[in-house]
Parts: structure tokens; sequence; C-alpha cells
């Protein structure tokens, strides 16, 4: 039986990385530019404390959380995509980041098993199946299999996270009504909010999105360089609705008053 090719490998400033040559944007990244996210590392890592626990759903390859790893002290990646995710596990060994727990679960409202698009030129855009179809989500002609979903107050029933982090391509209404119980125990909540996933991934608009944060009082849009108040979240995520902008990491904040968020 001839050898499975896994990937090549590169060593770059942020860690070793296994990454698949098919995908044309974050391993393309690491192949050419030898980084990837750097300044989104750099603004996460000015959140948290040392002693900081963080969840990451949408881990991908590790870009994030092997950097990540090493400023706090304990971090659970969230992976849905199993190509991706054995990845993501070789490049956490290749990297020695005994302090990173990774799950290969779709993070959902309930748990049982979701129809998920594999992309490959885009893997980082993998996501479950669209309720609305977007030929752009299917310009790579991706896999469709069904993944294991999970809800995540029953897979970490008594963590308590510093920060979540989620880039789940427009499932992110799915995954905070699966965690009621760690949203209300974090004091930072991270998330990419694009309007045209919301939309047309899971059919869901700024009121269903924003149910799940009823107990944060500061928003950050970091693109608009704007700050907002909890009576004001709804007509600044509205008005991103209205002009289609996207931000891949507005910021949620619990009585963070100290918090300095640079734009």
């Amino acid at each position: 039986m001839p050898g499975q090719f896994l990937g090549e490998v590169y060593r770059t400033e942020q860690g070793t990385f296994c990454v698949d040559p098919r995908d044309q944007f974050i391993s393309a990244s690491i192949k050419g530019d030898g980084e990837y996210g750097t300044v989104e590392i750099n603004n996460l890592k000015a959140m948290l404390p040392r002693d900081a626990s963080v969840l990451l759903i949408g881990a991908h390859i590790g870009t994030l959380a092997i950097p990540l790893s090493k400023w706090v002290a304990n971090l659970a990646a969230i992976e849905a995509n199993p190509d991706t995710f054995r990845l993501l596990e070789m490049n956490l060994m290749l990297n020695q980041c005994g302090n990173v727990a990774a799950f290969n679960y779709a993070a959902n409202n309930t748990t049982g098993v979701l129809e998920f698009v594999m992309n490959t030129e885009n893997s980082g855009g993998s996501k479950r199946k669209p309720v609305h179809y977007d030929p752009s989500f299917f310009s790579d002609d991706p896999k469709i299999v069904q993944v294991k979903a999970m809800a995540l107050d029953e897979l970490f029933p008594h963590a308590k996270f510093h920060l979540i982090f989620m880039d789940i391509e427009g499932s992110e209404v799915f995954a905070m009504q699966g965690m009621p119980n760690l949203l209300r125990e974090t004091s930072i909540v991270v998330t990419e909010f694009a309007p045209n996933h919301l939309i047309k991934v899971s059919d869901v608009g700024v009121k269903e999105f924003l149910a799940p944060l009823e107990g944060f009082d500061t928003l950050v849009i970091p693109t608009k360089r704007q700050k907002a108040s909890r009576d004001q979240f709804a007509e600044a995520l509205e008005e991103m609705v209205t002009l289609n902008e996207s931000d891949a990491g507005i910021i949620f904040l619990k009585n963070q008053s100290g918090i300095e968020i640079s734009f």
C-alpha cells in the first residue's frame, strides 16, 4: 500500500505547520509569507493575562491556536472539518502544545450530526450546509459530509474560559445557543461577523445573533474603529448588514472597561 500524502511542512516564527497545498488562503499565507493573522494574534494577546483559559471555535490548522498557546495557561480548540482537524492534530504535536485540547466537532445548539461542506481551495471557508444556496460556497466542487455536532455546554460542563473566539462561517448563532453557561462565565467574546454568511448559511439576523450575548455591555468593531454600548448593539450591526460589511473579529466585553482595544 503506497504512502499517504498528508501535507507540506513549513517552519515559521509562529510555529511549524503542516499545510494542505490546495488551500489558497491560510496555507498559502504560511507558505508565501511565513505567517498568518499576526495582527489578530497580537490583539488577542493584549486582552489576555498569562494565566488565561481560551476557547477557540474554528481552529483550522492551528495558526491562531499554536502561537496563543505559548501565551496562555490552556486552550481548547474546536474544528469541524475532519481533514483540517487531522492537520491541526499534527501541528499541535509538531509544536509540542501540551496545554491544548483539540476536539473534532461542529459547535451547535444540539448534539448530533449535521451536513458539512468541505472546501479545499479555501478550507477555512468550510461550513455547515447553507440554508440558502450561494454558488461561491461551492466553487471548488467540495465534498458534503456528515460531521459530529456538539453543544459546547455539554462538552465543557464545568469549564470557565476567559475568552471565547469564533470563526465558523455563519454558524455563530447555533454555537452560542449551545453554550449559554460558557457565555455567562466568560468576559470576552471575539467573533467573525459576516452578514452574507449569517443570512445564507444560517438564515438568521442581528436579533438572533445578539440574543445569546445579553450579558455583554460593550461592542468593539475594529474595522469601523467603533465602540458601542449595549443599547447601540443592534443599530451598529444592522448598519453592517445593510452595507454588507464584514469584520473578522468584533469584540463583546463584559465589565471590561480597563481593556484597551487598539484599532
